[in-house]
């Protein structure tokens, strides 16, 4: 290869973890990686294609390079989590530099994304063949990432992917990761990465400034489990009445409500947001059938979560469960 004439062809992208490493930019040429087109660079000594993912806005700052560079050398779960491999630089036409993580293209199968399970509140709940063996899946995936020391803080729509017939879990990368080593450290998340469905309610607090830390993943576990064992969400009761068939606008100010009344549905001390008996929705009974078809102990654990004083972080004795212990106890 005349590396001298394709230099002069294709603007050179330097690494920022290793002087070693750089790349041209083949910008006639892309790949789809979850339904997402990424552009493609090819190192320039080894000659491997790899793909790129630009740094989000809030984070295009060059004093964190030092943060991703340690990241990159520390990988997570690489079975179920995409990590990047290098950071590069880029420059626009304004002559601005920006940058861009970089991964390995690798050959996965087709995953699709887990919305559809998430939304699909009919056939949900805990007697489910299907339920069974796509929670043992991702408890087993967030089991691996957990023991990695990282907070994921992304558990958006657009990052959590499944495989249709054996769902095998898969997460793309979140620009959100944090390194942690205690439950409380707290980490500056923008909310236009957040699928609020599954957020912690307690980041949405003026107060809290959007921090997010180690046990607000923990909290979107119990929430996306109860969405599949029950097929509800936590607060969705009759304080908020059902919501209606609405475009994504809509959903988003109905979540707004949502958050700002956290009451369990099934909460024992207080029944402001109850579903069920009296409140006039003949489908309610479904869900309070399999919530009460659940474990006692199961039940207890989403008591514990969702019940209003720990949800807003207002208890003593907060209760957080990690992705092992929701395992250990369901299978």
């Amino acid at each position: 290869m005349n590396y001298a004439k394709k230099i002069n062809a294709s603007p050179v992208l330097y690494s920022c973890c290793s002087g070693y490493n750089f790349y041209f930019l083949n910008d006639r040429r892309s790949c789809e990686i979850f339904h997402k087109s990424k552009s493609i660079v090819l190192h320039v000594k080894t000659k491997e294609f790899f793909y790129i993912t630009p740094f989000p806005d809030d984070l295009n700052k060059e004093a964190e390079l030092n943060y991703w560079v340690e990241l990159i050398r520390k990988p997570a779960d690489l079975k179920h989590y995409i990590w990047p491999v290098d950071v590069i630089a880029l420059t626009d036409s304004s002559g601005d530099i920006r940058y861009a993580l970089v991964f390995p293209i690798r050959a996965l199968p087709v995953f699709e994304n887990i919305s559809t399970l998430l939304a699909n509140d009919m056939q949900a709940g805990w007697n489910m063949p299907w339920v069974q063996k796509f929670i043992a899946n991702l408890l087993d995936a967030w089991c691996h990432f957990d023991g990695s020391n990282y907070a994921y803080h992304e558990f958006s729509v657009d990052n959590m992917f499944y495989q249709k017939e054996s769902f095998n879990v898969m997460f793309d990368f979140s620009f959100s990761t944090q390194k942690t080593e205690n439950l409380y450290d707290t980490h500056f998340v923008n909310k236009k990465r957040i699928t609020p469905d599954y957020a912690d309610s307690y980041f949405y607090i003026d107060s809290r400034k959007s921090l997010m830390d180690l046990a607000s993943d923990y909290y979107s576990i119990a929430v996306i489990l109860f969405k599949l064992m029950v097929g509800r969400l936590p607060y969705q009761g009759k304080v908020m009445e059902h919501e209606p068939n609405a475009n994504e606008l809509e959903h988003k100010n109905w979540l707004k409500i949502y958050h700002k009344n956290t009451y369990f549905i099934f909460d024992i001390g207080d029944e402001t947001n109850h579903i069920g008996g009296d409140t006039g929705f003949a489908k309610d009974e479904m869900f309070v059938d399999r919530w009460n078809e659940l474990p006692e102990h199961i039940r207890n654990m989403f008591h514990n979560v969702f019940q209003t004083a720990n949800v807003l972080r207002s208890a003593d004795n907060l209760i957080f469960y990690s992705p092992h212990e929701w395992k250990e106890v369901l299978f």
